[in-house]
């Protein structure tokens, strides 16, 4: 979810946030090759944005519960769309690394 900073004015605000919210799916696996010491993460989100995500809905309700505050502005939020987002990521161990935190937490990679 996305708004402006002042939620209070019902106008749109050229200068600042888009009224936005998204609601979907998100689904991720993960494979692994130990001979390697690699890794691949698939993660895939499915959704949708605009006011059929009902993010206005949502942030009046908690507001209404928790603060008083009432967002104005969700009338100008961002037209409904369905979205795809597909993230793959890939992690490789690297062999003889060391390095300690200022915390005196080390840690290391070593070959077994």
């Amino acid at each position: 979810m996305c708004t402006p900073q002042n939620i209070s004015i019902r106008e749109p605000q050229p200068d600042d946030r888009s009224w936005a919210g998204m609601l979907y799916c998100s689904s991720e696996r993960t494979f692994s090759e130990a001979a390697n010491k690699e890794a691949v993460r698939l993660i895939v989100q499915i959704g949708a944005v605009g006011p059929i995500a009902k993010a206005g809905q949502t942030q009046k309700l908690v507001h209404d519960t928790f603060s008083g505050d009432d967002p104005l502005g969700w009338g100008n939020q961002i037209g409904s769309e369905l979205g795809l987002l597909l993230m793959l990521e890939k992690r490789r161990a690297i062999e003889g690394l060391r390095f300690t935190w200022p915390s005196n937490v080390e840690m290391c990679a070593v070959r077994r």
